[in-house]
């Protein structure tokens, strides 16, 4: 008897979190302040021969843990970005967030280990080092390697 109360309990908790942000997504499109880096993306994947099918929306909410942005799962191709760490951002610093994240939701790329060179670490770099290697920390990108 206990079990199957856990187990509804977990079902409802796993619902819960997995329904609710795709919920939230629903018809909503992509915020003007970010189309400039939608596009940008596009032509810079463009030119090292990587084709981007995938519609990604974009758009300032909380995040769920509280972070700078992140791509929602579930097949939506929805990044949402925190309004208050956006604000704080450079517009390199704009770019290497948001490039991470579409890396994500366009490229399904995964987070690869700290140190490596990469936009694709857990914390993108600043742009300090994003901006003088940019066209480097791009090929790598859209290369995969």
């Amino acid at each position: 008897m206990r079990y199957a109360v856990f187990m509804r309990l977990g079902l409802a908790i796993i619902l819960f979190f997995t329904l609710i942000p795709l919920l939230v997504a629903c018809g909503k499109a992509t915020d003007n302040e970010f189309v400039p880096y939608l596009e940008l993306f596009r032509k810079e994947a463009t030119a090292r021969g990587v084709s981007i099918g995938a519609h990604v929306e974009i758009a300032f909410e909380t995040t769920i843990y509280g972070g700078y942005a992140q791509c929602l799962g579930g097949g939506l191709q929805r990044i949402v970005v925190s309004e208050y760490w956006w604000s704080l951002l450079s517009a390199l610093e704009r770019e290497a967030l948001l490039f991470h994240e579409l890396g994500h939701c366009a490229l399904a790329r995964e987070h690869v280990a700290d140190g490596t060179f990469s936009l694709m670490t857990r914390v993108a770099p600043g742009a300090d080092k994003y901006g003088p290697r940019r066209s480097e920390y791009l090929d790598e990108l859209f290369g995969g390697q």
